[in-house]
């Protein structure tokens, strides 16, 4: 797997038709979504072929390109990081535009620097860790609830069930109870 580097990221930017196309990014858990000015622009045929994109998709009004788990947001960031750097023009600025843009670039420094403390840094691997456990914890909690409702309407009714019910209900609650009882030997939880 390709590693989210800030060269593939120039790369989908010009493939997509460059910054100036881009008018928002963000991701969600396996894609980096943009939002562009115009789609039409954009080579699809390119952006497969980079590495590190495993897929595209075009949505109502974004652009996903989909990088994998825990990569998309380091995708994003580098979108944006990019987006917010000023292009090289060789006009000269009036003086008050360039105060302007020092003193919002200040004010963006120190925001950013707020975000860089311990504690944000120590809930962003938090989160990064159990985030890809989230699905497996609902899924063991569906299997129990469904096993459990069967056992309560075939099995605890007293009706005549059939050894299979009886052996598929035992491995639904065996799965499921499995992850939580394993979650709770650990004295760290």
């Amino acid at each position: 797997m390709a590693k989210i580097t800030r060269e593939m990221i120039e790369e989908i930017v010009v493939a997509i038709g460059g910054r100036e196309n881009i008018l928002k990014s963000g991701n969600c858990m396996t894609r980096l979504r943009l939002t562009l000015k115009d789609n039409q622009v954009v080579d699809k045929s390119r952006l497969k072929v980079i590495p590190g994109v495993m897929g595209v998709v075009e949505s109502d009004n974004q652009l996903q390109i989909i990088v994998g788990p825990g990569k998309a947001q380091a995708a994003a960031e580098l979108v944006n990081a990019l987006l917010s750097e000023q292009p090289i023009e060789n006009t000269a600025k009036p003086a008050g535009e360039t105060q302007l843009k020092d003193i919002a670039s200040s004010k963006k420094k120190a925001m950013k620097s707020k975000q860089n403390s311990a504690v944000h840094h120590f809930l962003t691997k938090f989160a990064t860790i159990f985030t890809p456990l989230i699905p497996g914890f609902i899924a063991a909690g569906l299997l129990l609830g469904f096993a459990t409702l069967i056992e309560q309407s075939y099995v605890q009714s007293g009706q005549e069930v059939s050894g299979y019910l009886l052996h598929v209900i035992a491995y639904m609650k065996l799965f499921s109870k499995g992850l939580f009882a394993f979650l709770s030997n650990y004295d760290w939880l």
